[in-house]
């Protein structure tokens, strides 16, 4: 597997998330690293339309999309970071690269908020609408694109922090989600074994999983930029990476919003690293 790291940080407006990368290398967490991509702040305000630093997102998501490209090996790849909005880049790489792809999004938060429903102008919050073809014009077509990620191809693992107006495209587009309570409530055996069917249904085979640390309960990850109480334990998150990996050809991964500022006693860090053989196989 090809591992690629990004340092991006404008799309959560948190500075603290740059060195992120730089932590988890020095602690001996990343597997070897294939691309670094280390993102480029404008010297003016690149902010638009209710989206902040978005010059500075979309040439950094650019950069991403063309380190996929130059790939002729075709490995699968990791994408570590960095804020979610990095995964507008791999995800739209790999709806391009494989036919009727299924995304597997692992999050505290929906990220499908767009620029007109905005409450932070933080663009982490908006990659998924992004994907679907929702929102900014210059932010869903970053790069010439042909294909779109359709609502009834991703679910949603361990949502607990879904903003009403998010709710509401959730609702109108009837896409499947299952809550951290509904994990703790159905069991995570069932979840992803409805999750599994569910895709098969749709005749999904490839997959790409997009996992925000955040989605895992503060206690053992606090290091991340929004922490959210009563996430996913790691026995949980280790049954999603299993089964998906088990069930699908998963041709992408992310692993997205490590902050080391707000981790405690390198916690995160050794979560990660307990994480990455399940996230790897």
């Amino acid at each position: 597997m090809r591992v690629i790291t990004s340092n991006m940080f404008h799309g959560a407006d948190n500075p603290e998330i740059e060195t992120g990368i730089e932590v988890l290398r020095n602690e001996n967490a990343l597997p070897k690293v294939d691309k670094n991509i280390v993102t480029i702040t404008s010297p003016e305000d690149t902010s638009r339309d209710n989206m902040k630093y978005y010059e500075d997102i979309v040439n950094h998501l650019k950069e991403i999309y063309q380190v996929y490209l130059d790939d002729e090996t075709k490995q699968k790849e990791i994408l570590i970071g960095g804020d979610h909005s990095i995964a507008l880049a791999s995800v739209a790489h790999s709806l391009e690269q494989h036919h009727n792809l299924g995304v597997i999004w692992v999050d505290a938060h929906a990220d499908i908020n767009t620029h007109e429903i905005t409450n932070s102008g933080n663009v982490h919050g908006m990659p998924v609408a992004a994907l679907i073809g929702l929102g900014d014009k210059g932010l869903v077509d970053f790069t010439p694109r042909t294909k779109y990620l359709l609502p009834e191809n991703i679910i949603y693992i361990g949502l607990r922090d879904v903003e009403p107006e998010e709710q509401a495209v959730l609702d109108d587009l009837e896409i499947k989600h299952y809550t951290a309570d509904d994990v703790r409530t159905l069991g995570i055996e069932q979840v992803m074994n409805d999750s599994i069917s569910y895709l098969k249904d749709k005749k999904v085979s490839n997959l790409h999983i997009s996992y925000d640390i955040d989605s895992a309960d503060p206690s053992i990850a606090p290091g991340v930029t929004t922490n959210v109480p009563d996430g996913l334990t790691l026995q949980e998150t280790q049954h999603i990476f299993r089964e998906l990996h088990e069930s699908f050809n998963v041709v992408a991964i992310d692993v997205v919003e490590f902050n080391p500022v707000t981790d405690i006693d390198n916690t995160t860090v050794e979560f990660f690293k307990t994480l990455m053989p399940d996230v790897l196989r």
